[in-house]
């Protein structure tokens, strides 16, 4: 049709669907006329927008916009961006956050006027060109150069847009609900049906009328939206009044209905500068809910005019809300789609480079290693076998636990639940005071921190966890279950689950590398920092630079092979943990704090089936740290962090402490000499002292 004919075929389908409206809303009113302006006051967000297991809020500036958004996962995992539709706001994602925030680092923006988002006044504002500027620029503005684009409704035609003219920041996309816009208006210039399903679109037109419909009877309308038979969701169960109040409490902020509706009045307004008529060639899931009664479904199936690279799920009784309808069938298919694509090559494009070796280089010199040195173990095992013959393979039956483990001073032992694991804990100290949390190494277990938890329970909440596979905490079976990425997001989901939104973090050995992981990941959640004989990431190369570190470093080549240390471990009883604290280099130089009782602690908590193997398994892990990890360390650590090191310690080289300073920006390193790496048991009084000087503004 001509322009002419265009323009009052609109305008005649808006005064039409405006008339209409004005019906509904006059019988609405005669119906209920004192109830129909009526809106309740709602000054505070509901609890349940800030469950920390959705994710942490942020926000950041894109397009001369400031956003708002909930962010689940480990930053510089590959990034997952939802985009949500009319009428909801990153909420309408919290299934979605929950699952994939454990795989990549789940991200749901608040579009441009939505929730707390900022909302700027001039409808023109809302333009589409304008809309995708903002998430072209907020991708980067996250620090990533692509992402997974996942999106439904108006966030889809965003998403469709977006992906034409920027197809390089996109990787997979996958769009809910929302069909590509030349498939849309060919529908509706041929289907009666899709024409009037269509029809609040042109009553969204006009001015006025939409807001008041939408805030009637207290954003009754919303309610329907969402739950009314026709176009409402078909799992009910999912949408308790407790979600509908999110929604009405999200659109009762001033300027939020009719910046909700101005993407609507701007739709008709679109100018293609270059037509983009080439087919989509990125990988694309489309999610259909069949029974979508603004969207007819046959759309679904015609998008090969305009895709390349294209997979439909339909999802029969199934709502236009799909996302919310059926996380579980949603979240599957999802998986699914993109479980050809493994998280190792999505990092790919995040990865810090490998600057002084190539791949096939380093994989030879770490297999050489590992053979090397497990030559050497074996050749030690046989000498340790040859001199005890008789009780080599003797492991003392160990069925009570030791009395010490249950000294009331230490703390009380509470269990709670995070990422999906059962957490021991001792906490000593009055609960709501601020929260410190402790993370062991290996092989140790809470209480290796059990001065530090008589010390600081006078002043803080001093929680001492069992860390995953460690002590009586839930032992997972797979050696996958111990990757460097889900140790760090157990502590993410730790703290809030203990109640608190952030923490005095205090760690040694492998908690320390965990902890480092953390507070760059989650800077929020990790007030100050003490970190006792261990090494950022960054500085783990040292043994490529240092010979001595390289012999120092021998147990983690050795670690990597099966079954071989978890029988040295268990090789005449345990000798191996004697060893450890008592014999060797590694040794305490302080032996009068390390009794038969506290060594008998030790053997009875490594003595429970499994425990040997999933301590083992961090190290058979950390080789494969998840670029994701490698990149959090492009940016300096700028919280708080006292850096506590025993300057006699068997397994690193002291000069490694001060060369924090290149990763830290914010950093206190302070020597003890003439102790061991296991400096918070060796010497507890100077690391509790180093503590409260540094802690002392910390509590009032």
């Amino acid at each position: 049709m001509n322009k002419l004919s265009f323009l009052f075929l609109y305008y005649f389908l808006i005064v039409l669907w405006s008339l209409f409206a004005i019906i509904i809303a006059t019988v609405e009113f005669l119906r209920h006329p004192l109830s129909y302006f009526r809106q309740k006051k709602r000054d505070v967000q509901p609890d349940i927008l800030q469950n920390p297991t959705l994710g942490v809020h942020k926000y950041v500036t894109a397009n001369g916009i400031k956003f708002h958004y909930v962010a689940n996962g480990i930053e510089g995992k590959p990034l997952m961006l939802f985009l949500h539709g009319y009428p909801e706001f990153w909420f309408s994602w919290r299934y979605q956050l929950l699952e994939f925030g454990r795989d990549y680092y789940a991200v749901a923006v608040d579009l441009r006027g939505y929730g707390d988002s900022e909302r700027p006044p001039r409808q023109t504002d809302y333009q589409m060109n304008t809309l995708i500027q903002d998430i072209a620029e907020l991708i980067p503005a996250l620090g990533y150069n692509s992402c997974v684009l996942v999106a439904h409704d108006w966030g889809g035609v965003i998403a469709w847009k977006l992906i034409q003219r920027r197809p390089e920041l996109v990787e997979q996309f996958i769009v809910m609900n929302c069909p590509h816009a030349k498939i849309y208006m060919r529908t509706f210039a041929s289907s009666w049906k899709q024409f009037f399903n269509s029809w609040y679109m042109f009553m969204f037109q006009v001015p006025y009328l939409p807001e008041i419909l939408m805030k009637a009877r207290d954003y009754n309308l919303i309610k329907r939206f969402f739950l009314s038979e026709r176009m409402g969701v078909k799992n009910k169960a999912g949408f308790p009044d407790e979600i509908i109040e999110t929604f009405k409490y999200t659109f009762s902020q001033p300027g939020a209905c009719t910046a909700a509706i101005n993407y609507y009045r701007n739709m008709f307004k679109v100018r293609e500068k270059n037509g983009h008529t080439d087919k989509v060639e990125k990988p694309i899931l489309l999610l259909w809910g069949d029974e979508d009664c603004a969207l007819v479904k046959e759309m679904a199936d015609q998008h090969d005019s305009v895709t390349m690279n294209l997979i439909v799920k339909h999802i029969p009784k199934c709502s236009h809300w799909v996302q919310q309808d059926r996380p579980d069938l949603v979240n599957h298919y999802m998986r699914e789609f993109l479980q050809e694509v493994t998280i190792t090559q999505q990092q790919q494009h995040y990865s810090v480079p490998r600057k002084s070796m190539d791949g096939l280089l380093f994989r030879l010199l770490y297999y050489w290693l590992i053979i090397i040195w497990s030559l050497f173990a074996t050749f030690r095992v046989v000498l340790v076998f040859l001199r005890h013959p008789l009780t080599f393979f003797y492991q003392k039956k160990r069925e009570v636990q030791p009395d010490i483990l249950q000294d009331p001073s230490y703390g009380i032992h509470k269990y709670v639940t995070a990422n999906g694991i059962k957490f021991h804990y001792v906490a000593n100290g009055t609960e709501g005071n601020p929260l410190m949390l402790f993370l062991h190494g290996y092989p140790e277990f809470w209480f290796s921190w059990r001065y530090q938890l008589q010390e600081f329970g006078r002043d803080y909440y001093a929680v001492a966890v069992d860390l995953r596979g460690y002590g009586d905490t839930e032992r997972p079976s797979h050696k996958k279950d111990y990757h460097l990425d889900k140790l760090t997001q157990d502590i993410a989901e730790l703290i809030p689950a203990l109640g608190y939104s952030s923490c005095v973090l205090v760690a040694h050995d492998w908690g320390g590398t965990v902890a480092w992981g953390l507070v760059q990941s989650h800077p929020e959640l990790v007030d100050r920092f003490v970190a006792m004989n261990t090494a950022h990431i960054r500085l783990w190369t040292a043994f490529a630079s240092s010979f001595k570190q390289l012999m120092m470093s021998w147990y983690v080549f050795v670690f990597q092979v099966p079954f071989i240390p978890d029988f040295v471990m268990k090789a005449v009883d345990y000798k191996m943990l004697e060893d450890i604290f008592l014999t060797t280099d590694m040794a305490v130089k302080n032996k009068g704090g390390f009794s038969k009782e506290v060594m008998e602690a030790y053997k009875y908590t490594f003595s429970h089936p499994g425990s040997c193997t999933a301590a083992l398994n961090y190290y058979r892990n950390m080789f494969d740290t998840g670029k994701s990890y490698l990149s959090l360390s492009r940016n300096k650590v700028e919280n708080p962090v006292l850096l506590i090191w025993g300057d006699d310690d068997g397994a690193f080289v002291k000069k490694m402490a001060d060369e924090h300073n290149s990763v830290a920006t914010n950093l206190i390193v302070k020597h003890i000499p003439k102790c061991s790496h296991w400096v918070q048991q060796d010497r507890p009084d100077l690391v509790n002292q180093y503590m409260r000087e540094f802690l002392q503004d910390d509590v009032s």
